[in-house]
């Protein structure tokens, strides 16, 4: 297989979970290529918030936060690829902005290659959203978008 480690952004809409799909269908046939699910939530880093001295205050908030956006990309991977043979990971955190958070954390996991969905809904970034399209500007591994 041409990829080892996938990293697939993954907000919930309908073309994320194209992505979701399309990535396990990439490494399928490698059981141990492995996908990295992901989901930046935009806000302050967990870095900002200790510097400002406010992350053991928010703590118990972000954690129920990101555990029930987890619970929901594993419901979406348990419905939508649940036979995939690959180890499979799960990512929540905050960043400043999705595609800072999304192109730290590839190159924090080692990825070889993103999977996105992209939604397009306004045209100053083409046929893309805005994160797709910065990943795409930014990234420095491939980028495969579905649309």
């Amino acid at each position: 297989m041409l990829y080892k480690k996938l990293f697939v952004p993954f907000d919930g809409t309908p073309h994320a979970k194209d992505a979701m799909k399309l990535a396990a269908a990439m490494v399928a046939d490698d059981p141990e290529a492995e996908i990295i699910f992901y989901r930046v939530v935009a806000g302050i880093s967990d870095a900002a918030m200790a510097d400002a001295g406010l992350l053991e205050q928010y703590a118990a908030v972000r954690k129920a936060e990101c555990d029930e956006i987890e619970a929901t990309i594993r419901a979406s991977i348990a419905e939508l690829i649940p036979d995939a043979p690959n180890p499979i990971t799960v990512d929540v955190s905050y960043a400043p902005s999705p595609v800072d958070g999304i192109l730290a954390k590839a190159e924090e996991v080692g990825a070889e290659a993103i999977v996105m969905g992209a939604r397009g809904k306004n045209m100053s970034e083409g046929a893309v959203g805005s994160a797709c399209f910065g990943v795409i500007r930014s990234a420095k591994i491939p980028v495969t978008v579905v649309k």
